[in-house]
């Protein structure tokens, strides 16, 4: 099983659009949570809804968020944490 590493941070320029997603505060929880699991895909280089809604404590190894895609299992992806 082949193991792709992606930095949490990206070293590229956020756009000033991309910059108001960031920073929106949502008006009621469900669109707090929907905007929380957006970024999370964003950040975490376009992770699908399917692998989010399978992720659970297990998935976190040596600080890092390890998954196998729902579709494309033969390939685990690792992202570090900032600490």
């Amino acid at each position: 099983m082949k193991v792709l590493e992606f930095p949490l941070i990206l070293s590229i320029g956020i756009s000033k659009r991309m910059n108001e997603v960031l920073n929106y505060e949502g008006k009621t929880e469900l669109e707090c949570f929907s905007i929380d699991l957006f970024i999370f895909s964003y950040l975490i280089a376009g992770i699908n809804f399917v692998d989010i809604a399978r992720l659970t404590d297990d998935n976190i190894m040596e600080n890092r968020l390890v998954y196998i895609r729902k579709n494309i299992k033969e390939k685990a992806l690792s992202f570090g944490f900032a600490t």
